[in-house]
């Protein structure tokens, strides 16, 4: 099974997002490293640029969560630096992501998103129900949405009757996806993530995330990974009306777009699924070395990258 370790977002300025993730959502800094890289698995020349990486995970893990997971990755290019984003952060597509968040204190996020300079608040806490995936009754959250820095949309819930983490936690990552069946095809049988929630919604009343129109009707499936509560990935669809096609190149890389990261123990062996699939291969399997946290040393791995059939890049690491 492939593990989803976390979603990495190409931004402007890396300090500027790292200090968001700190300050504003209580991340802490796993991971900072200023590196080469070849162009191979994320499709941006030239080869060799200098690029800094920031890998942010939650300040508090219960206990029982693994913390190889539930991150999330700031990744910009320093020397030559890339041209400005594809558009302001007011509508997504298809192409697009959502990270979907717990947190314990919603009003303050709020508070804090709504005092940033460089942040915007979509939607203001509201509350609502919703029935359990586990068909334990119902569910009382508030619920608010943002865009970070970079435009990157956060969906966040606070359980009114039932228990939160102890600060800002990533749940999952959002594609919002052409065909759903498209993408079951990759995440379950290629890549081997386990169907955990999957039906039908409709736009409005709790699901405000700037897409689609008023009332459309959707349907999203969540894939679990590693883990049942954090490390999901999640695929929506609009059904009716459909979302237009994108008019940007979504097999182009730049500001304001992510890459997917996963591990897998068999890379090689993964990798005739994947190719089987409709996907755009960036590069076949591969063998690097990375710097490893604290730089102590370098970290073998096996890699490979494809765009999935919305445009969505993934990288898988063997380590």
């Amino acid at each position: 099974m492939t593990t989803i370790r976390r979603t990495t977002m190409i931004v402007a300025d890396a300090e500027r997002s790292r200090r968001f993730y700190a300050e504003v959502l209580g991340f802490r800094t796993y991971y900072d490293s200023r590196m080469k890289v070849t162009g191979k698995v994320i499709p941006i020349q030239p080869p060799n640029a200098t690029v800094q990486l920031f890998i942010m995970e939650p300040a508090h893990y219960a206990d029982a969560l693994d913390n190889n997971i539930g991150k999330v990755g700031i990744l910009q290019w320093v020397d030559p630096p890339l041209p400005a984003g594809r558009r302001p952060p007011k509508r997504l597509g298809i192409g697009d992501v959502v990270f979907v968040a717990d947190c314990n204190d919603i009003q303050g996020l709020n508070e804090r998103v709504a005092n940033h300079p460089d942040a915007i608040v979509h939607c203001a806490p509201m509350d609502w129900t919703f029935p359990a995936p586990d068909g334990s009754g119902n569910i009382e959250l508030t619920s608010m949405s943002f865009f970070d820095p970079d435009g990157f949309l956060h969906e966040v819930y606070y359980r009114r009757n039932r228990p939160n983490p102890d600060g800002y936690l990533i749940r999952r990552t959002t594609n919002i996806v052409r065909d759903l069946d498209q993408s079951i095809a990759l995440y379950r049988d290629a890549l081997g993530l386990e169907i955990y929630q999957d039906g039908e919604m409709t736009l409005g009343g709790g699901m405000e995330i700037p897409a689609g129109e008023p009332g459309a009707r959707m349907r999203l499936t969540v894939f679990k990974s590693a883990h049942p509560y954090i490390g999901m990935i999640g695929a929506l669809q609009f059904i009716d009306p459909p979302l237009p096609e994108p008019d940007w190149d979504t097999w182009s890389m730049g500001i304001g777009r992510v890459v997917n990261v996963g591990g897998h123990p068999d890379v090689k062996g993964l990798y005739p699924r994947i190719e089987r699939m409709d996907v755009q291969v960036t590069c076949p399997p591969f063998t690097r070395s990375v710097p490893a946290t604290g730089g102590q040393g370098e970290i073998p791995m096996t890699t490979i990258g494809f765009f999935d059939p919305d445009g969505l890049l993934w990288e898988i690491n063997q380590r």
